[in-house]
């Protein structure tokens, strides 16, 4: 079983409380229903539980089954079945058919859904429309931030970003603002507020209302422990999850998929067996899957591993040598504590190194694995073309990126994989030709079939694919003023954020807003130009009280000067602690540039986002359903090593 992350060294105390909160939520529930009962997860939270509570614990309060939605009917084996659900169209159809089944089979048996984070009416609607509304209890389980480590908090709502972008809908908006709306009654009231782009300020305006809707009860009640809070609308920065990143935990989750702290790896792979193939080239659908028969190889990747702890947000360049000396360490322990004289102190250090000894055979297997295929060529062809997008290499980097995808379609590759390219290219040069965007759409079509063209019709909604028009794109605009391609970097001691992306060294667009937001005495004003070109306008606000005690917010006019000032004041022995907070989901590369912020300022980060992702995710959220049979690419039994 994967360790939950230990939170005792959170910074931010109701990011421990988080997990309480959501055990004891999910246990009331529990114990609501007497008896022996079977729990059907739907596949979006069955993981994110995993993170708050054990097995173990579930068992102690009556369950005996845990299943999911695609389970049969007649594979319930207890009088009564829960099922906790996101509110969605799909899961509400899913188990209404359980019910319809079990009423067929006049089984006695109970059932009751739980609503993650809450019932709607549209759900309710539902049910009675398949006739089982009457049939059973229909609740709703309010559990909304999922600590995922100590400074990472995430609702887990899987596609928020393609919710907004294509359906229109930001009822992920609304569940952001309302959990924020909580956690501020357990923080105190944040007095700065920063936001860019449409989502953003539409969150702080959901924030302000239910904080007047509160009065004068809630968070003014408790001293302030956040000093600022940062909006972040993934809508403003598209590029940055296509990108590939280069921190060690960045390519784990590029290469095999670290969904909820723990990754896949194929079985062998850590060294309890023989591997077979010699690696393969992720994103390039050339994969020799680096596996081995049996069942995958399960490991939690969070600060419960010492070791990846130290390592995960370091650039992967550095990773092999760092675990060869601790190895080479390790090494020579073992010779000065076999030395007759060897001091009792001696032998003890030895014993200490020891007891780290699997995690470093692991991580070295691990990082081995990662070696192998960076080193494809391919995989290096990916990233100098990515190199050249950003640098600005115009045309000819465009038209390369465009042949890229259609190399990987006409080799039906996974569909992400031919996309990602495409819609980095679109983003950084402002848009597409006609042309470029004809002959992709007739590949995409042999390749993978007619119904992709619907696929190609949400990422033009999406914005991820846009048509060519007159006018320089944002994200050129936004390349000098925010210093977004780095040439001069050092890896083995790195001054700014973009070792997250080198080699090309790139700094997250989304990342360098918040660290020109609270780390430039100027803040934002420094670079408004950048700011008026992206997407969404900005805001800066105090969150306080008029003379009558009526909660109001109103614009603060000294920006980013002013939390540069109060830490002038203190001279720097105050650590400040600062929210941000991703809507459309946060990447391992963004949290990593975050945490090297925190090491070289005074301000403690903690991210809050709607959930974690990455490019292939953010591809894949869009892909509709009728169409996504693409997305393992047809030349594979899956996605190969992800």
């Amino acid at each position: 079983m994967a360790q939950l992350p230990p939170l005792d060294g959170a910074r931010l105390a109701a990011v421990g409380a988080a997990r309480d909160v959501a055990r004891s939520a999910l246990v009331d529930a529990l114990d609501a229903r007497a008896g022996r009962k079977t729990v059907v997860f739907d596949a979006r939270l069955s993981g994110p539980m995993a993170l708050v509570t054990r097995t173990s614990t579930l068992k102690e309060h009556g369950v005996e089954d845990l299943l999911g939605l695609d389970a049969a009917p007649g594979s319930f084996r207890t009088p009564t079945v829960v099922y906790i659900v996101r509110p969605t169209i799909g899961a509400t159809k899913a188990l209404a058919a359980h019910v319809r089944a079990a009423a067929r089979a006049s089984e006695a048996r109970t059932h009751a859904v739980y609503y993650v984070p809450r019932r709607t009416v549209v759900c309710e609607r539902i049910l009675e429309e398949e006739g089982v509304l009457g049939e059973l209890s229909v609740e709703e389980l309010p559990i909304d931030w999922i600590p995922f480590d100590e400074d990472v908090l995430s609702l887990e709502l899987g596609s928020s970003f393609k919710e907004c972008t294509v359906d229109g809908d930001r009822t992920s908006v609304y569940y952001a603002a309302r959990a924020l709306a909580r956690l501020q009654l357990k923080i105190g009231l944040v007095p700065h507020i920063k936001g860019v782009g449409v989502n953003a300020h539409a969150c702080a305006q959901v924030l302000s209302r239910m904080r007047k809707e509160q009065g004068g009860v809630g968070p003014v009640a408790v001293a302030p422990q956040v000093d600022a809070m940062v909006l972040i609308d993934r809508e403003v920065d598209c590029v940055t999850p296509l990108l590939t990143p280069l921190t060690y935990e960045g390519l784990i989750d590029h290469f095999f998929s670290v969904r909820n702290g723990v990754a896949e790896l194929p079985a062998g792979l850590l060294g309890r067996g023989k591997r077979k193939g010699g690696g393969g080239d992720h994103g390039e659908g050339q994969q020799q899957q680096l596996q081995a028969p049996g069942r995958p190889d399960r490991v939690a990747l969070n600060s419960s591993d010492a070791l990846f702890k130290q390592l995960r947000d370091r650039n992967f360049g550095n990773v092999m040598a760092e675990l060869r000396d601790k190895a080479n360490a390790i090494r020579n322990d073992y010779d000065s504590a076999r030395d007759s004289s060897a001091h009792m102190s001696k032998i003890r250090d030895f014993v200490k190194d020891l007891k780290t000894l699997p995690e470093i055979e692991r991580h070295i297997s691990l990082s081995d694995a990662l070696n192998r295929l960076a080193s494809k060529p391919a995989f290096r062809r990916r990233l100098e073309n990515e190199a050249a997008l950003v640098e600005g290499g115009g045309s000819s980097a465009v038209d390369a990126a465009c042949a890229m995808a259609e190399e990987a379609a006409f080799r039906r590759a996974p569909l992400a994989d031919s996309l990602k390219p495409l819609c980095a290219a679109s983003l950084i040069a402002g848009g597409l030709s006609r042309r470029q965007l004809d002959s992709y759409r007739t590949v995409l079509m042999h390749a993978y079939g007619h119904e992709q063209l619907l696929t190609l019709d949400a990422l033009l909604a999406s914005g991820l694919i846009r048509r060519q028009e007159s006018g320089r794109s944002s994200f050129a605009s936004c390349r000098r003023s925010l210093a977004l391609s780095v040439d001069e970097l050092d890896n083995d001691d790195p001054e700014d954020i973009a070792y997250t992306f080198a080699t090309q060294g790139y700094a997250p667009l989304s990342i360098r807003l918040v660290e020109h937001a609270l780390l430039r005495p100027e803040g934002w004003l420094g670079v408004e130009d950048a700011l008026r070109a992206l997407p969404g306008s900005h805001f800066e606000l105090l969150q306080t009280f008029d003379t009558n005690g009526v909660p109001i917010e109103k614009p603060d006019e000294m920006g980013g000067n002013r939390l540069h000032s109060a830490a002038k004041s203190s001279g720097g022995t105050t650590r400040r602690v600062v929210l941000v907070v991703f809507l459309g989901g946060v990447t391992f590369a963004e949290i990593a540039a975050l945490r090297f912020l925190s090491s070289r300022s005074d301000i403690d980060f903690v991210v809050a986002a709607t959930e974690l992702i990455s490019g292939d995710g953010l591809i894949e959220s869009i892909v509709p359903p009728h169409a996504a049979g693409a997305l393992a690419g047809a030349s594979h039994g899956g996605r190969g090593v992800r």
